[in-house]
């Protein structure tokens, strides 16, 4: 079960600091974090969440072009635009975990991130 995001800017403004700098290390060359933003983004293109925004069914054929295409994409221009385009759906989704401490960044729940970052 999801809940709706009802949290702080500064939440909000967390998860999307993570979410950039994993597009930051993407383009400095950290392959896990490219595949997380290869996965994530074409998980959100290839689910058919127009009826249903949580659990979408995924197109398989689709999300295996997709990730060849966020491959390119990212390799070829950075990884910028898929950060840009999986923010702006997981803001639409606003859903997150019980008692909400981790954000869904894909329409299936598989991605979190957490709403605060500890200090280091």
């Amino acid at each position: 079960m999801a809940w709706s995001w009802s949290h702080t800017n500064e939440a909000y403004a967390a998860v999307e600091e993570q979410l950039n700098n994993k597009a930051d290390a993407a383009n400095n060359g950290d392959t896990e974090a490219a595949e997380w933003l290869q996965m994530v983004w074409s998980e959100w293109v290839a689910s058919k969440r127009e009826d249903n925004l949580i659990m979408a069914d995924l197109n398989l054929r689709k999300y295996e072009l997709c990730l060849v295409r966020a491959k390119r994409q990212g390799g070829l221009l950075g990884y910028e635009k898929l950060t840009k385009d999986i923010w702006e759906w997981t803001t639409e989704l606003a859903a997150c975990t019980n008692r909400g401490h981790e954000a869904y960044l894909c329409p299936h729940g598989c991605h979190l991130l957490p709403f605060s970052v500890e200090a280091e």
